[in-house]
């Protein structure tokens, strides 16, 4: 018996002994190159404005809810854009949408507009060619946040280098001429744009002039000067010559597509593109500030105290009558049940809108959200799931004037956006998870309108009305789900089986700091 016991624990000493070595193999193979600040002018700030003291400032702002409005306003910009381009993105997709707007930026760049793009690598698998060939362009500059090194075989990058890579840039921001801007959820690519054939994220931007873009402006210089961003030329591999020819070639190619042409007429009816093209944008004047992450973040060991989190406490302050939150994952931990419920038990209306199983893009970050729905529900937290649905039973409601236009069949919430009080409003990158609370870097608006936060909050209440399952308890501690037409379900509306193991054998799984 001990020959065995130590037998098993000599190969447990090799097994561990072998994946440290191939961990040390990995970082000496494939290191990060020498990190190089990039070039910026001697009045470029190099630490965000936006401190936590600085107060709140009257800026213009338009709400994007609309998936066209969201691309029209962003294509406007590019096409007036006539000195700076500055884009930052944690996706940014090489299907319709995504190049439409590249090739915008190609144009820009063509009639000598400084380009910079600022790419989190997580999502940029098969991205590099396109990228690279971006690098040409003499007035385009692309950096990468914390990049893979690795870059077809991407997995064994998490065994050697987990830390870093575990820390994405979830930040968006589309800044041009450095006085106008978008900030808010939407990646780039087609599912936000509503030009998807199969799913549509319903998400909320915020166009922006006035005070509120420099500081904007100054966040993202931080993080283009941040130690996490590297010069795409020293990851990618190297492009061919013609790299950039190619490109253009595949734009002509795209614009000669029945697809692109038809979404491009729906494009062109946009009032908003004609607004932000000639500048007549009905910009509602509101007290506005920025809230950010320092980029130190994405290295890890950063104070609470520059955490986005504390920006939130010190600026939204107390719920003094209601919290509504509509969030694509919502996984409240035990710091947020604590808080949502001693809010509710306080008196005050707490809801929160999230995913179903159904309609929920990632599994896992469910099944983490699952294991407190009980208790939220017991301790007076009202939940509600939007319904992966299709697009005829919105076509089917009498008030669909107020949803987000889905226009493909499936829907998902990607939205972040808290308010409170019905005055107080955050729309930004920020979801309710542990993720976004300390992994990655964040970003919003926090803005300060009666107006603007009675506007979202009706909103919810259509989608809630009208597109989502409402959880609750039954008798003997069951948990039950039930529709907009009454109608009770005993387990995850519209779920497969294959989705609702899943989910459940991850919830037992010690994985929910990463969700």
């Amino acid at each position: 018996m001990n020959t065995l016991l130590v037998d098993v624990s000599l190969a447990a000493l090799f097994v561990v002994s072998a994946f440290v070595v191939a961990i040390l193999v990995l970082r000496l193979l494939f290191p990060l190159p020498p990190w190089t600040p990039p070039r910026l002018s001697s009045t470029s700030p190099t630490q965000p404005s936006s401190d936590r003291n600085k107060e709140f400032t009257a800026s213009g702002i338009l709400i994007l809810d609309d998936g066209l409005d969201a691309f029209a306003a962003r294509y406007a910009l590019l096409q007036r854009a006539s000195h700076s381009i500055d884009l930052q993105y944690y996706m940014w997709h090489g299907d319709m949408t995504g190049m439409l707007l590249l090739r915008e930026v190609v144009k820009a760049a063509d009639r000598g507009v400084k380009v910079r793009l600022l790419i989190d690598d997580n999502t940029t698998a098969g991205d590099d060619v396109w990228m690279a060939a971006a690098t040409q362009h003499r007035n385009i500059e692309v950096r990468l946040f914390n990049p893979f090194m690795l870059r077809k075989l991407r997995g064994p990058n998490y065994i050697f280098d987990f830390r870093r890579i575990n820390r994405r840039m979830h930040n968006k921001s589309f800044t041009v001429d450095a006085d106008t801007t978008i900030v808010g959820g939407r990646n780039l690519g087609n599912e936000y744009f509503s030009a998807h054939a199969d799913m549509h994220f319903a998400d909320m931007d915020v166009l922006a002039e006035g005070p509120i873009v420099a500081d904007i402006l100054h966040s993202f210089i931080a993080y283009w000067a941040s130690p996490s961003s590297y010069a795409a030329e020293h990851i990618l591999p190297a492009a061919e010559p013609d790299a950039l020819d190619v490109l253009r070639r595949k734009f002509a190619t795209l614009l000669g597509e029945k697809q692109t042409d038809d979404y491009l007429e729906q494009v062109s009816r946009r009032p908003v593109l004609r607004d932000v093209a000639d500048r007549s944008v009905g910009f509602e004047q509101v007290p506005v500030k920025l809230a950010v992450d320092d980029p130190a973040k994405g290295l890890g060991d950063i104070p609470r105290r520059r955490l986005l989190l504390d920006s939130f406490e010190k600026n939204l302050g107390q719920i003094e009558a209601s919290l509504d939150v509509a969030t694509a994952y919502f996984v409240p931990g035990r710091f947020g049940t604590d808080f949502l419920t001693r809010a509710s038990e306080a008196g005050k209306r707490v809801r929160i809108l999230t995913n179903s199983l159904a309609s929920n893009d990632v599994v896992p970050v469910h099944a983490g959200y699952a294991r407190y729905r009980k208790k939220l529900l017991r301790r007076g937290v009202l939940l509600y799931e939007l319904r992966a649905g299709h697009r005829d039973a919105i076509a089917s409601t009498s008030t669909n004037r107020r949803l987000p236009r889905f226009g493909a069949s499936s829907s998902s919430l990607h939205a972040k956006v808290f308010v409170l009080d019905k005055c107080r409003v955050f729309i930004g990158s920020f979801n309710l998870d542990p993720r976004s609370l300390y992994l990655n870097c964040e970003m919003g608006l926090m803005i300060d309108s009666d107006k603007l936060g009675q506007r979202i909050s009706r909103q919810m209440n259509t989608l809630i009305d009208h597109r989502s399952y409402h959880p609750f308890m039954e008798t003997g501690n069951r948990l039950s789900w039930r529709d907009n037409d009454g109608h009770v379900h005993r387990m995850e509306p519209e779920s497969t089986a294959r989705q609702r193991v899943f989910a459940w054998v991850i919830s037992w799984l010690p994985v929910e700091w990463l969700l």
